[in-house]
């Protein structure tokens, strides 16, 4: 069986362990990248700062949800009053239960350094 030439000429040099030991060292370099990554990411959240995407609904909306849910309010009618109130969703449309829900249940107003 004989073997192909690269298409491109000035590969031809290149030996089977060269490939090899080229590849180790870029498997070095990914392992090395990604412990500093990590690292950074430790330090970060040990600072307390949060990471990841911000939250999508507007911190006034979320505190008033939560202020509704403290007066006794159900999920239904703090809907309601957000409907009413013309308070705006993520996407434009309409309130649903899950997603004041989703807002009581997460810890998204302290975005940012704590």
């Amino acid at each position: 069986m004989s073997r192909r030439a690269p298409a491109d000429p000035l590969l031809l040099w290149l030996t089977p362990e060269m490939v090899e030991a080229m590849a180790a060292g870029v498997e070095l370099q990914r392992a090395a990248v990604g412990a500093k990554v990590r690292a950074t990411l430790a330090v970060k959240r040990s600072q307390g700062i949060r990471l990841g995407r911000p939250p999508a609904i507007a911190p006034d909306v979320r505190s008033r949800i939560r202020d509704y849910r403290r007066q006794g309010l159900t999920m239904a009618a703090i809907v309601a009053r957000l409907e009413a109130d013309g308070s705006p969703t993520v996407l434009g449309g309409p309130w649903r239960v899950s997603t004041v829900q989703r807002v009581l249940a997460s810890q998204e107003e302290g975005w940012g350094k704590k």
